[in-house]
């Protein structure tokens, strides 16, 4: 089995690195903002990340990569607007992203392999750490940044 490392950077990008060969494995893009954690699931082929964007992002480690025609999937949805960002309502709860994120993982094929697997964005809470659990559940933490009034 391979060891990796995974680092991010300025360009806000995620690179997976193969710590024997000392070489990038695959380049992960999707965040718009500064990435503040990273976590991997217990059998290490899913990988969380979240950062200053208000956003959770789930990556396919384990997969060559896509190929860039598929649009990142936003509440576990393949998103069907033009800029990669499906609509939704704040008010859901977090049951039913969690719901349409098991969903959208069940239903993807080999044609809809893309390193981005799921997107889900908070209100206004840039996401400061991501762990798993030791039963594999994902918990998010951060501080709710409430709208400047004036």
């Amino acid at each position: 089995m391979r060891k990796g490392s995974l680092s991010t950077g300025e360009d806000l990008a995620i690179n997976l690195w193969d710590l024997g060969s000392g070489k990038r494995i695959k380049k992960m893009i999707g965040h718009n903002a500064s990435i503040y954690s990273l976590a991997f699931s217990a059998e290490s082929s899913l990988l969380v990340s979240g950062g200053a964007d208000w956003t959770v992002r789930c990556w396919d480690v384990k997969s060559a990569g896509g190929t860039g025609n598929d649009k990142p999937k936003e509440n576990g949805i393949f998103s069907t607007q033009e800029n990669g960002v499906t609509d939704y309502d704040e008010d859901e709860a977090t049951e039913t992203y969690v719901s349409q994120f098991l969903i959208g993982i069940s239903s993807l094929t080999a044609d809809h392999r893309i390193d981005l697997l799921a997107t889900f964005p908070t209100k206004r809470t840039p996401v400061i750490d991501v762990q798993f659990t030791p039963r594999n559940l994902c918990l998010v933490g951060g501080v709710y940044q409430a709208p400047e009034t004036r």
